[in-house]
């Protein structure tokens, strides 16, 4: 997907929203996660209706940083998990209905 028109402008209908104010912090042993509001915060009803962007920085290797910034990743997988009978059988083996 394509957000810029050439390298500085934004295309039409298209606004960016910058981090302007970190929220909260998670320090683990290789990744470091900050959640960012993209504007001030001086109470509650400013969290409404603005975007809260998530940075994640990590390192995959010795002497490399990655950073990722992501917003609406999704919610955790709730669960249960179980294997349902036919699983394994091959997709070309199914009977499948078709409507008419």
């Amino acid at each position: 997907m394509k957000f810029t028109e050439g390298f500085w402008l934004m295309r039409d209908g298209v606004e960016a929203s910058y981090a302007t104010e970190v929220r909260s912090v998670r320090a683990e042993a290789d990744r470091f996660t900050a959640h960012a509001a993209t504007k001030r915060v001086e109470r509650r009803g400013d969290t409404l209706n603005s975007p809260l962007l998530t940075v994640d920085r990590f390192s995959p290797a010795e002497g490399i940083i990655g950073v990722r910034a992501t917003h609406l990743a999704g919610k955790l997988h709730p669960g249960p998990d179980f294997g349902l009978p036919g699983a394994d059988t091959p997709r070309s083996a199914r009977c499948t209905a078709t409507a008419t």
